[in-house]
């Protein structure tokens, strides 16, 4: 269940990310980037500390953090990318 809705969750805000990228004009890196980091803020130092789900990013090794922090960076040009192409 973890495991679906972790990549349900990521779906919903993937389409919601692509849809917002596109109304801004033509996707480049930086609006990606900016998502993604949105997206990291908004769950890892956001909701998910509020609703006792994880520790926020100030209390996890810093490892962790980065390792979050990359893998949104990523995903965020990922979408910028796509959304481009479509």
């Amino acid at each position: 269940m973890t495991l679906a809705g972790h990549f349900g969750y990521g779906t919903l805000i993937g389409a919601l990310g692509g849809a917002w990228v596109t109304a801004q004009g033509k996707p480049g890196p930086s609006q990606g980037i900016g998502y993604g980091l949105l997206i990291w803020a908004l769950g890892y130092a956001g909701w998910l500390p509020a609703a006792r789900i994880v520790e926020p990013p100030w209390r996890e090794p810093l490892g962790r953090t980065l390792q979050l922090l990359t893998a949104h960076v990523v995903w965020g040009l990922g979408l910028a990318w796509i959304a481009a192409k479509l």
